[in-house]
């Protein structure tokens, strides 16, 4: 196997390896990238045009009572021009738009560190012919590229690599092994955002502080399933908040465009009210049931019919705590 920033060279440019790393497009691969980017501009834009020119035609035959063009009618094929007008709009559009062509333009190049997770996916074709797909994903939840079959040959399934890519094109511009790009400085931001997440937490109340003072302020749940956690934070007005704790799953760059919009959707807390049963129960509204709230070790420990929730105090709210409490 060759070694890095060699091994990847024919596919890649190792020379744009530090500009990709500092978080832009080298010159030379911008210009290349906005090559490609303005020949597949072009071709949206003749394909659209095109199709709309031969809707026009059609639809004008049709009206003008032509056989050939309209055996069964003017009004089925008038739908049909429609529907390929329709196509040559979205082709158009895309041409128009031109969104990878402003991505190259800015030059911003995001990167993701992690295990190789290589897949294989089989098309049906004409006839009953069909055809592979390559795919690479950083991570078992991040961002996936399609390659071709000699670099999806020339990973090992597994191995820790660092993909350098166009954000909103989902486009990758290199690729070297996480080992080489950790030694030239690069941060891995999935470990960066565990990192932040772990300088947040502070410690928790001492045993023994009473419950209705000791629960004030902000809380991360322990894991909730599929690595996801939860924030609470409760107030002295009797009103709780809760929503989804994402840095819990690493950073949301690292995740492909439809799954990081569905977990920014997810992210939005809900509020509700809460009140005290007696002195270590709480109930909430809506909500079935009462909980038992204890202190142990420093976490707020609340007893639910499926288990114990374990919470840990976020920093953000612990100066506040202290001010309503001295």
């Amino acid at each position: 196997m060759a070694s890095d920033p060699e091994r990847f060279k024919q596919w890649f440019s190792p020379a744009d390896l530090d500009a990709n790393r500092a978080g832009h497009l080298a010159p030379d691969q911008a210009r290349r990238l906005g090559l490609q980017a303005a020949v597949g501009r072009g071709a949206n834009l003749l394909v659209g045009l095109g199709l709309i020119i031969v809707a026009i035609v059609i639809a004008a035959l049709a009206l003008a009572g032509n056989t050939t063009v309209a055996p069964s009618g003017a009004g089925p094929t008038l739908i049909g021009a429609v529907v390929v007008a329709l196509i040559g709009l979205v082709f158009f559009w895309v041409g128009r738009r031109g969104s990878f062509s402003h991505e190259v333009a800015a030059g911003t190049v995001d990167h993701a560190t992690g295990p190789a997770v290589l897949s294989l996916t089989e098309h049906s074709g004409e006839g009953n012919s069909t055809y592979v797909t390559h795919e690479l994903a950083i991570g078992q939840m991040g961002r996936r590229f399609q390659i071709d079959g000699h670099l999806y040959r020339a990973i090992t399934q597994g191995e820790a690599l660092t993909a350098y890519y166009l954000a909103g094109a989902g486009r990758l511009v290199n690729l070297e092994s996480a080992a080489a790009s950790q030694a030239a400085g690069v941060s891995d931001p999935i470990a960066a955002a565990a990192a932040a997440a772990a300088a947040e937490v502070v410690a928790g109340p001492a045993d023994g502080t009473p419950l209705q003072q000791a629960i004030i302020g902000r809380w991360r749940g322990a894991d909730m399933g599929s690595g996801l956690s939860a924030t609470i934070e409760f107030r002295a007005d009797g009103t709780l908040t809760m929503g989804a704790d994402l840095s819990s799953l690493g950073a949301l760059d690292a995740l492909p465009g439809p799954l990081r919009a569905l977990a920014q959707r997810a992210d939005q807390p809900r509020t509700m009210r809460y009140h005290w049963t007696d002195a270590d129960h709480i109930a909430v509204d809506g909500q079935p049931g009462t909980a038992q709230v204890r202190l142990a070790g420093g976490h707020l420990i609340v007893d639910l019919p499926d288990g114990e929730q374990r919470l840990t105090r976020l920093a953000d709210t612990a100066a506040a705590n202290e001010e309503a409490h001295p």
